[in-house]
C-alpha cells in the first residue's frame, strides 16, 4: 500500500475520532485527569455525557499530527538520504503522542492505537525502500 494512501487514511481516521466521534463510554482513569480539568477549558473533556471525549488540546494536537504526517510524506518523496531521520522522527513523535495521551486522556490513547499499527507499517516501508 502506498504511503500517501496510508497517511490519508490515518488523517481521516484521526480527525474523525478526535473531532466527530461521540460516545457515552469513557476511560476516565488517566493519571492527570482531575488536574487537567482544573487547568481550564482547553484541557476539559467531560466524561459524564454522550459527546466527543477529546479536549481542545487533543484536537489541536491531532491537527499538528496530521500536518506532520503530510510533511513526512513530502520528505519521503523528495529526500533521498533522509529515510533514517524520518524513521527516528516518526518513532519519537509516536512515543510522545502515546505518552501524552496516556497521561492526559485514556480515550485519546485508545483511539490512536490503530494508528500505531499503521505507523509500524510505514516505518517498515521506509526501511525497506532504504535498504534497496
Amino acid at each position: 500500500m502506498d504511503i500517501e494512501l496510508i497517511t490519508f487514511l490515518e488523517s481521516v481516521y484521526l480527525l474523525y475520532m478526535y473531532f466527530i466521534y461521540k460516545t457515552n463510554y469513557s476511560f476516565n482513569s488517566a493519571i492527570f485527569d482531575k488536574q487537567l480539568n482544573s487547568m481550564g477549558s482547553f484541557f476539559v473533556h467531560n466524561t459524564n455525557v454522550y459527546q466527543n471525549k477529546i479536549c481542545q488540546f487533543g484536537k489541536f494536537m491531532a491537527i499538528i499530527a496530521v500536518i506532520l504526517a503530510w510533511i513526512r510524506v513530502y520528505y519521503i518523496n523528495h529526500c533521498d538520504n533522509c529515510n533514517k531521520n524520518i524513521i527516528k522522527f516518526t518513532i519519537i513523535f509516536d512515543v510522545l503522542c502515546a505518552t501524552l495521551a496516556g497521561l492526559m486522556n485514556l480515550n485519546a490513547l485508545i483511539y490512536i492505537i490503530p494508528l500505531f499499527i499503521s505507523e509500524i507499517y510505514i516505518i517498515k516501508i521506509i526501511d525497506f525502500s532504504n535498504s534497496r
